[in-house]
């Protein structure tokens, strides 16, 4: 079960002390709009918080290595496969952060600065394992919107009803660990591959083993950019490129197997992975 807790509303132009956090973000150079996106993301999270950054660029060559300009950690993995490794990408900084506090990161989404300070907060205060900074609410932004927060590094102007509500219950997108927990629980399952089921496997596999999930009031909103047909917003498509994604498949064949499990089966499992 998720619990909701309530929203702390800092001013915009101050500053949060979240230096027991690190925010963990898998990257792979796919379109110019990603590039800036990422680019974004990083300047708008150094802008209203005072916390750490690890990126992990896994792809044929470094498309974001200046980013260790904005005061970034950077890795890098060399991959000629077409698929962005997430899962791996998410264990390996993990394994490389510093702080109590980690949130696994996705590169194309923003949100309001009190919802990043009161979901680690809430992991501070031992109220639960892990604790997405949202509510559930998951918000398109249109790339027009894109000129203006970049020149702002604020959200203030967005009129959320004027923005497409893509999931009233995400579970993607951003979510904050007590990182001895995040290892207690088997960390990321690596036998997922680029995107698909593998936020569901998470929730469903540490919840399954006692951990507890929180939310903090508030949307999430993601920066727009194209998209492969699996990750389409256009349901069509995204049927689509499920019937002809492999690796899709291998992935709702790994999150059913993990879903039948018991505690004791969860346990065994994720004792079987080896992450080195």
């Amino acid at each position: 079960m998720i619990y909701k807790i309530l929203l702390m509303k800092p001013k915009d132009s101050e500053t949060l002390n979240l230096t027991d956090v690190t925010f963990n973000i898998p990257i792979r150079f796919d379109s110019r709009e990603r590039k800036e996106n990422v680019e974004l993301v990083v300047e708008y999270l150094l802008r209203h918080l005072n916390a750490h950054i690890i990126i992990c660029e896994e792809s044929r060559g470094k498309m974001f290595s200046h980013l260790q300009e904005y005061g970034c950690k950077y890795i890098y993995i060399y991959s000629e496969k077409p698929h962005l490794h997430r899962t791996r990408c998410l264990n390996l900084m993990a394994k490389k952060s510093k702080t109590p506090i980690i949130c696994n990161y996705d590169s194309d989404v923003l949100l309001h600065p009190g919802q990043y300070l009161e979901a680690a907060a809430a992991i501070r205060r031992n109220e639960y394992d892990a604790c997405f900074p949202y509510d559930g609410r998951f918000y398109n932004l249109a790339r027009h919107y894109y000129k203006t927060i970049k020149e702002t590094l604020s959200l203030s102007r967005l009129n959320e009803k004027k923005c497409p509500l893509l999931n009233r219950r995400s579970i993607g997108g951003a979510l904050f660990w007590n990182k001895e927990a995040f290892f207690a629980g088997g960390m990321e399952n690596e036998n997922f591959i680029g995107w698909g089921y593998e936020d569901n496997e998470l929730v469903e596999r540490f919840t399954g083993l006692g951990f507890t999930f929180g939310r903090a009031a508030g949307g999430l909103f993601h920066l727009d950019h194209p998209r492969e047909p699996v990750g389409s917003f256009n349901s069509l498509k995204k049927i689509a490129g499920y019937i002809r994604s492999p690796i899709l498949k291998n992935n709702k064949r790994e999150y059913n197997k993990v879903k039948a499990m018991s505690k004791e089966e969860l346990s065994a499992y994720i004792k079987t992975w080896n992450k080195s």
